[in-house]
């Protein structure tokens, strides 16, 4: 069964190392499955369709977050000195 390549992998896991996971679980996927038709493929793509929804949002996040945080870090480092004030 197809949802057996990525029923261990955790989707939301957006560390270098639950990336590396999921591709690999999806590299599985695709090499052991088989989809004869457009209309296979549509089906299987609703299945998961919501999951990878989740995990592009959730990576979009961790990217708004840390430009964010970075760019407080630089503000505050503008506003302190260079030498950072306390």
């Amino acid at each position: 069964m197809a949802y057996d390549n990525v029923k261990e992998v955790d989707c939301l896991d957006v560390s270098k190392e639950g990336t590396e996971a999921w591709d690999a679980a999806c590299k599985r996927y695709l090499t052991n499955s088989v989809l004869l038709t457009a209309s296979d493929w549509c089906q299987v793509t609703s299945m998961y369709h919501f999951l990878l929804f989740i995990r592009f949002c959730l990576c979009c996040l961790l990217t708004l977050c840390c430009f964010s945080l970075r760019e407080d870090k630089i503000l505050r480092t503008l506003q302190n000195g260079v030498h950072g004030r306390q």
